[in-house]
């Protein structure tokens, strides 16, 4: 038997996962950055990794993105965000390797790199807090 679920428990439980994913991911890009760099550049110089990887965030998008295409002025509106940068990422990855490697390594020598984790880092910590907040 299907039991719908209402929007409201979709995104917080997309907010939840999601939270707890980026909070994770970049902790341990903060805790260990040279071996998060060194997996990354593994992972960007072996063809079949980087097109695991892509399909992979093509999944991650359409999981979120079907039942979550909602743009409505709200907190929720980032996690459809989210969904289309994973997207947009997993494309570019897919159908423009060289291209996206390119740009990515340059991004991690960009002093930048850093800043941008936190950021992500507290919009996690933000998912999260409101991804359980709504089932309060």
């Amino acid at each position: 038997m299907c039991y719908p679920m209402s929007l409201a428990t979709v995104s917080s439980f997309f907010a939840q996962v999601i939270g707890f994913y980026l909070i994770l991911i970049c902790l341990a890009m903060l805790f260990h950055p040279e071996r998060f760099k060194k997996t990354l550049n593994l992972v960007l110089g072996h063809p079949a990794s980087l097109f695991i990887c892509s399909a992979t965030n093509i999944l991650f998008a359409l999981v979120i993105l079907v039942p979550h295409n909602i743009w409505v002025a709200s907190w929720a509106l980032l996690i459809t965000v989210i969904g289309w940068l994973a997207l947009l990422k997993g494309t570019v990855s897919l159908f423009f390797p060289d291209k996206y490697v390119k740009m990515t390594v340059k991004l991690m020598k960009n002093p930048s790199y850093q800043i941008w984790t936190w950021v992500w880092l507290l919009l996690g910590l933000y998912l999260a807090w409101m991804g359980f907040a709504q089932n309060i």
